[in-house]
């Protein structure tokens, strides 16, 4: 399911995975459609821990005038 850590994963890891999952189901393929893109995303973790996340968060609080 698409959740709000979304923008943590590499985009284009994920537009890689949805080719890959479109070109299996037809070879020939040349659209890819929303249950591609959903099908990668679930396959790729996120790189980005917890504790990076709440780094940031804390410094972008942190540092906003």
């Amino acid at each position: 399911m698409i959740n709000v850590f979304l923008y943590f994963y590499k985009v284009t890891a994920v537009c890689n995975e949805a080719a890959l999952s479109a070109m299996q189901e037809d070879i020939t393929t040349d659209k890819l459609q929303k249950r591609h893109f959903i099908n990668a995303i679930d396959s790729i973790k996120p790189q980005t821990t917890h504790t990076m996340v709440k780094y940031y968060e804390d410094y972008a609080s942190a540092t906003k005038r």
